[in-house]
């Protein structure tokens, strides 16, 4: 499937998409949302046979670092 006009895409746009996403200083849970519709997206297509293999093949996800909250609930020794 082809529209007039449109580019192609590759790997090497989808990782400058998503690096751009990520320079506009959103947190890396923004840009992993942003890479598994990605991927989910062009995974569907390849199961429909509108493509033969994803783009996203060989892109690696953001590393998202787990914040604790100052807040968060603590286990004491004893479990309560």
């Amino acid at each position: 499937m082809r529209f007039a006009g449109a580019r192609p895409v590759t790997r090497q746009l989808l990782r400058e998409f998503l690096f751009a996403v990520e320079s506009r200083g959103v947190q890396l849970s923004t840009v992993h949302v942003f890479y598994r519709a990605l991927k989910t997206w062009f995974n569907w297509l390849v199961a429909e046979g509108l493509l033969e293999v994803s783009p996203m093949v060989n892109i690696k996800p953001p590393k998202v670092v787990k914040k604790v909250s100052a807040h968060s609930p603590r286990r004491t020794s004893g479990g309560f």
